[in-house]
């Protein structure tokens, strides 16, 4: 490939970067016009300066699928990145972790009775902390499902000819799209585009368009027509299906069909204004640069306003009404806009540093941080299986108090040693043994350490009983565990002759 050709698509490459920034914006916008309580009912009809705040509304529907259609649009010709997901879940986890100690730190040294009892419990602590898992963020928890399954994706889509290719395009959109347009009725398949179906059915759109491109919808003068007309066909659909519900006798759900993200102006719209975007050709350098600086950092605007201890007040604290005059509220509309992006941006900018330094502090002593880590999973589970072991399994079937909980922290013993010697052998000591002796050899050697470590810990536990509660003595010992077991990992059982460490240099 030659400079000029790389030129041309590094321009390209900028101009749907900038559509991923003004995809956010588009973000900011629905979260600003729902939150803020401008969106009127229709069922009661919209009047005047409502029908702009719909219009914008409408025109910015189409964020969450123009994310996911970027995101198929290059990765199914990339590879499948280890670093990349964790990176990704580490970003969430960043956020909502994050952000959730700052507010019980403030709370705690205030003296905000009120709050701490309101969330401070086990279920709202597991909210923050597996924010993937439990939906803090919906979006964030269908897009890495859906990166997941990418290499399932994109290995089945290389044996699709264009015309098959097509054909799955087409009738995914039939099913899970079109169908839902067209009907005033609740489908039980129906998820509005929030979860990982559609999702999948824009990620192939996506390939498909990469692949073979949009031979009968392309050039800006008509792609930006196609768009201006696919929002126009949500805001006219609305008092359509306000009708149309009043006819079937339901004035909530039909009303709703138009603001779903697998609506199929919405669809339109997303494709549209991609394939509108894929096409400016940024020249200038210093207009490249800003984009590329800022474009990696607009996942975070949407981690930060979306936030849980965050996504209801912020509307309040820039005093959002639907009260207020319409230029003064569409001139707050904007500054609110700028300002919401550009502390996300600067925020997610400094995340990224951290995780830079992070990074490099990690990949100077990787085997002893992979070890923390999975040495931290294991305790996790020992804990996770000592406590529904000690305070649920065997609550009844074994009455005696200590002799229960020297029975559970013994089969939370069994599980962490098994996840712990796979995740030993696998990630941290990358052991090349192979058959079944040698492998049994090696988990025998594994065992007989864990059993040296377990006699110490089940004198240290059974004595700290009379000292201190049990989850406290499990946390300490458990320190103790973890060093002891490293030890007997790296000099004993995962060690390496000369020999093999002359191949490894």
């Amino acid at each position: 490939m030659d400079l000029k050709t790389k030129k041309v698509i590094s321009s390209r490459d900028a101009g749907v970067e900038l559509l991923r920034i003004a995809a956010m914006f588009m973000v900011i916008t629905l979260h600003y016009m729902d939150k803020g309580g401008l969106l009127a009912d229709w069922n009661e009809g919209v009047k005047g300066s409502a029908n702009i705040y719909w219009l914008l509304e409408s025109a910015s529907l189409c964020c969450v699928n123009v994310y996911v259609i970027i995101s198929g649009y290059y990765s199914f010709r990339s590879r499948f990145s280890i670093r990349k997901l964790i990176i990704l879940l580490l970003q969430v986890l960043a956020y909502s972790a994050g952000i959730a100690v700052l507010f019980f730190a403030a709370a705690f040294i205030n003296g905000d009775e009120a709050f701490l009892t309101q969330w401070k419990n086990l279920y709202n602590l597991q909210f923050f902390a597996l924010p993937v898992s439990n939906g803090h963020y919906w979006f964030a928890g269908s897009f890495i499902m859906l990166y997941i399954l990418t290499p399932v994706l994109n290995a089945s889509m290389d044996k699709l000819d264009k015309k098959t290719h097509g054909l799955v395009v087409l009738l995914m959109l039939g099913l899970f799209s079109a169908v839902k347009s067209m009907l005033p009725y609740v489908l039980p398949m129906d998820d509005r585009g929030n979860g990982l179906v559609w999702f999948i059915t824009l990620y192939v759109t996506a390939a498909y368009i990469g692949r073979y491109g949009m031979s009968f919808i392309k050039g800006k003068a008509v792609t930006a027509v196609c768009y201006v007309l696919s929002v126009l066909g949500i805001f006219i659909s609305y008092p359509i299906f306000v009708s149309l519900g009043k006819y079937v006798g339901d004035e909530v759900y039909p009303v709703q069909i138009p603001s779903a993200y697998n609506y199929i102006f919405v669809f339109t719209a997303a494709v549209s204004l991609f394939l509108f975007f894929k096409e400016i050709d940024i020249k200038n350098d210093v207009i490249k640069k800003i984009i590329f600086a800022v474009s990696p950092c607009v996942f975070g605007v949407y981690l930060l306003h979306e936030h849980l201890f965050l996504r209801y007040e912020w509307p309040k604290f820039f005093g959002v009404s639907a009260d207020e005059g319409l230029l003064g509220a569409l001139l707050r509309y904007a500054g609110v806009s700028v300002m919401i992006f550009t502390a996300g941006v600067l925020l997610d900018r400094i995340r990224i540093m951290v995780f830079d330094i992070c990074e490099k502090i990690y990949l100077s002593k990787k085997e002893a941080f992979d070890y923390l880590i999975t040495g931290g999973l294991t305790t996790v589970l020992n804990w996770v299986v000592y406590i529904v072991c000690a305070h649920a399994v065997l609550l009844y079937l074994v009455p005696a108090e200590k002799v229960r909980e020297s029975i559970a922290n013994f089969i939370a013993w069994v599980a962490a040693v098994i996840f712990a010697y796979i995740t030993n052998r696998i990630f941290v000591f990358h052991s090349d043994k192979t058959g079944f002796g040698p492998v049994m050899k090696e988990f025998a050697a594994f065992t007989s350490a864990r059993v040296i470590s377990f006699v110490i810990e089940q004198v240290l536990f059974v004595a700290a009983l009379y000292i201190m509660d049990d989850i406290v003595a499990k946390l300490l010992i458990g320190i103790i565990v973890v060093i002891l077991n490293y030890v007997f990992s790296k000099l004993w059982i995962f060690k390496k002759t000369p020999v093999e460490k002359k191949d490894v240099q």
